[in-house]
């Protein structure tokens, strides 16, 4: 009897320690992954990637004015901004394409879901009496024509976000003489555009999620983000956020949100109403992504240490608790983006 107590303690014992071992385990690999992020100072940047398989980081970009990246819907291209254009270019830097090409600034961009079309935000329509003036533009991406112009606001126009099925492109508007933003719906079908949000509200940053289901947006009014189903155009109120992206399935929102560190990463379930600190950290992130599956985040985030804002980039299982630095050195590591290849 004595024995078989023996026996028992030293099974929960190895338990305990192989439990609390996998809470803490570090993530050593993420086998065909890579990360691409921004990386420099002094107005000098430029993209980098790490290769997952072995950490390795390798230059992809070398003119100090390269950022932003974002992955093609095939996964095998990085769109970019670069020098005030915008790029494309495949995952080893090879390649390189200038889509724009043109004398305007071109920056915030969406590729719609069959890689065949961009929207982005130019400055070609500015006179030269106008401080700041934006507009959107579409153009085919198989290079048989030219941009065209699909918004008409009264100050300018922003953040520019393809539907599922590409038929829709949401944008911001300054449209009024208050400061006051709408959220424009402009149709791929018939060239309309309708104005989706309440006259007299303010609201911005319209995300569409991969399952076609939801618009996400932040509204100025209360600082919250919002959750609007395209079906019943029913909104649902969340808490202060910003930069939310939707998961590949569309059952989570992710958001920077205030947390422990300045700000974290949260997920809220869109089926449960559920809101989840993710990070939970004693940084301050700033951007982020998330693989297809839920389970691996990366994320850049403000050390704030000596009083200077150095961002470096983070990995972790959403799962644990575990947080493992990709990065070191000096310049400001941010904008990570997981590829798969």
């Amino acid at each position: 009897m004595r024995k078989n107590k023996y026996f028992l303690v030293i099974f929960i014992f190895i338990f305990l320690f192989l439990s609390c071992r996998k809470i803490t385990e570090p993530i050593l690999s993420l086998h065909n992954y890579k990360i691409v992020f921004t990386s420099g100072d002094n107005n000098q940047y430029d993209l980098y990637t790490i290769d997952l398989n072995d950490f390795k980081t390798t230059q992809l970009t070398f003119n100090g004015k390269s950022t932003s990246a974002q992955r093609s819907p095939d996964g095998k291209h990085i769109y970019f901004n670069s020098n005030g254009d915008i790029c494309r270019m495949d995952l080893d830097g090879s390649n390189l394409i200038n889509l724009t090409h043109s004398s305007s600034f071109e920056y915030e961009f969406s590729i719609s879901s069959d890689g065949e079309k961009i929207a982005f935000v130019s400055d070609r329509v500015k006179k030269a009496n106008e401080l700041y003036r934006t507009e959107i533009f579409l153009m085919d991406l198989n290079g048989n024509a030219s941009p065209f112009r699909i918004s008409y606001s009264k100050y300018y126009s922003q953040f520019p976000c393809f539907s599922a099925d590409g038929q829709l492109i949401a944008y911001e508007s300054f449209d009024y003489d208050s400061v006051k933003f709408s959220i424009h719906f402009y149709s791929i079908i018939d060239s309309s555009d309708t104005i989706i949000t309440p006259k007299g509200s303010s609201q911005g940053f319209p995300v569409f999620s991969p399952d076609g289901k939801y618009l996400s947006y932040f509204s100025w009014d209360d600082m919250k983000l919002y959750l609007l189903d395209l079906q019943s155009m029913n909104r649902k109120k969340l808490i202060y956020g910003r930069e939310q992206e939707f998961s590949a399935d569309g059952k989570f929102l992710y958001f920077l949100s205030t947390g422990i560190g300045g700000l974290d990463v949260f997920r809220y379930d869109i089926l449960t109403d559920e809101i989840k600190n993710i990070t939970n950290s004693e940084w301050q992130e700033n951007t982020f992504d998330v693989t297809p599956d839920n389970q691996k985040i990366v994320f850049g985030a403000f050390l704030k240490a000596d009083s200077s804002f150095i961002s470096q980039i983070f990995i972790k299982n959403i799962n644990f608790d575990q947080i493992n630095r990709l990065t070191n050195g000096e310049g400001s590591k941010y904008k990570p983006v997981f590829f798969f290849y």
